[in-house]
């Protein structure tokens, strides 16, 4: 179902990108600066859709099993610290990025390529979340997971992170991975960190109205380690 919608959301995507481009080159008649500035959203919604509809296909591979790990040894925080450099630039916000390393040596055995993409998809979910802090922390902690070492990642504010590491798994939540303005990367980095072997959580708050979706105030990954 979603392969399908993505098809279905390529092909009008097409033609509108092609119908921009041949207007952007005036090669129907010559365009003002406002109309190219139009254009240009235009272009760029057309482009969102576009990711969109790759999320989409890529998410349907992995509900499927369609998707194979190439799997190799691997230090954790060395990932996460390359990533918080290259997050995008959350809109409107300077956020500083601080890494806590207290797992003495966080080793594990995964895909870089795909882990380096799923925490990357959470870095930026969680930072757009902030709401009492500039600062967005993330700790490595050794821990067990289903009675084997394990690597404990948990991303929060800065004001907050010595609390939610604290937290057991019995006191968070499910992860919430439907939130607005980032696709469908959130439920796709959920599968690859299930992937491998991995589980991730939320520490969530409730909103007044039910049907709002609850405010993530932090998220935890546990990795096997290596």
């Amino acid at each position: 179902m979603l392969s399908q919608g993505a098809h279905e959301i390529r092909n009008p995507v097409a033609v509108i990108t092609g119908y921009v481009r041949m207007l952007t080159s005036e090669r129907m008649g010559p365009t003002t600066e406002g109309q190219r500035k139009v254009l240009g959203e235009i272009s760029t919604s057309a482009g969102r859709l576009a990711a969109l509809a790759d999320e989409m296909s890529l998410l349907s591979l992995y509900l499927a099993g369609n998707v194979t790990l190439t799997k190799a040894r691997m230090d954790l925080a060395s990932l996460v610290e390359t990533e918080t450099a290259k997050v995008a630039k959350v809109p409107e916000r300077d956020i500083l990025f601080t890494v806590i390393d207290h797992a003495g040596g966080a080793t594990i055995t995964g895909d870089a390529t795909r882990l380096r993409a799923a925490i990357n998809s959470l870095l930026y979910a969680q930072a757009r979340e902030l709401v009492t802090t500039e600062e967005l922390s993330i700790a490595l902690d050794r821990t067990t997971l289903d009675g084997h070492p394990a690597i404990r990642l948990t991303m929060g504010g800065g004001d907050r992170i010595k609390d939610l590491r604290k937290l057991p798994p019995s006191e968070l939540a499910a992860f919430v991975e439907f939130r607005g303005g980032v696709g469908f990367t959130l439920s796709i980095a959920r599968q690859i960190i299930q992937a491998h072997g991995g589980q991730i959580l939320s520490k969530i708050e409730l909103r007044e109205d039910p049907k709002a979706t609850p405010m993530n105030h932090g998220t935890v990954v546990f990795l096997p380690a290596a």
